[in-house]
């Protein structure tokens, strides 16, 4: 996942309609500095799930923070 942080292109303009979900996933991260918390983003098949991750841990990693993104490798 590092690498592909490191490496992405992806910019704001890449996540529309995902605020909501963009909220939450920052709500979380800062919660996540005084205990420990997972996220499972669970959803059908083809409506973005990778790419919301993708693009929330890309913008975490840009801003210096540490995320683990964990995916099943056949469903990437």
């Amino acid at each position: 996942m590092w690498h592909y942080c490191k490496r992405s292109n992806v910019s704001a303009s890449q996540c529309v309609g995902r605020d909501w979900e963009l909220n939450q996933l920052e709500l979380l991260f800062l919660r996540s500095k005084t205990e420990r918390v997972s996220v499972f983003v669970h959803g059908k098949k083809g409506v973005g799930k990778s790419h919301l991750i993708k693009f929330f841990v890309t913008n975490r990693a840009r801003n210096g923070d540490n995320a683990l993104y964990i995916s099943d490798s056949d469903s990437t």
